[in-house]
């Protein structure tokens, strides 16, 4: 009996690790990651609206699809001020609209990952992730500085592969900065397939967005 139970145990130890699912290699990560969902409403949307322009934004996301090619996705900005509490600060827009201000170490972190990602020779030209499907969407980063925005655009974001379709000169896969920032730029479409969007807010910000 005790051989029998050993024999079916072993049976399916080894099933299951032929069923196991193949490793996939490197997996995306970052010490940020949920961010968002440690972000809290603020306190006076309305007022922090009021105060938005280009030079208070931080960065933005805009992704290009074959639904919507201008939806939004996210936004951070600096502000001096959250409620009552004068404090220079972050608030961040979600894909849904919602105001929220994310943990400092978080906003930072984000900020830093924009200010190192390597663009391409060309503020028009894509980084495209390997894949089998066609017309997926394209997501941006914009990062204003003193002469304006630097933008990259990522084609077919995964957080399973950073393989590129076609080698950019040496490059072979996407940088690690611009994969992990990516990653956590769109964590702010967490919950905007709900349907329940707040349309004014994202067109006020929008509007910010296109003045750069």
């Amino acid at each position: 009996m005790f051989r029998f139970i050993t024999s079916a145990l072993l049976a399916l130890s080894i099933s299951g690790a032929l069923c196991a699912p193949a490793e996939t290699g490197e997996q995306w990560s970052s010490q940020f990651a949920g961010w968002h969902a440690r972000a809290t409403p603020h306190p006076d949307p309305q007022e922090f609206l009021q105060g938005i322009s280009p030079s208070t934004l931080n960065i933005s996301s805009i992704r290009n699809g074959q639904a919507d090619p201008s939806a939004f996705n996210f936004a951070m900005f600096t502000v001096s001020h959250i409620g009552f509490l004068q404090v220079i600060g972050h608030v961040v827009v979600d894909a849904r609209g919602q105001v929220l201000v994310p943990d400092f170490k978080d906003a930072d972190g984000i900020l830093a990952l924009a200010q190192q990602t390597p663009p391409l020779s060309n503020n028009g030209d894509v980084w495209e992730i390997k894949s089998l499907v066609t017309d997926r969407p394209t997501d941006n980063v914009v990062v204003p500085n003193g002469n304006g925005f630097t933008e990259t655009r990522v084609n077919g974001f995964t957080k399973e592969t950073r393989e590129l379709q076609q080698p950019v000169g040496d490059i072979t896969e996407l940088p690690h900065p611009l994969w992990e920032l990516f990653g956590l730029v769109l964590e702010a479409q967490d919950g905007s397939d709900s349907g329940n969007v707040d349309s004014d807010v994202i067109n006020r910000v929008k509007a910010v967005i296109d003045q750069l």
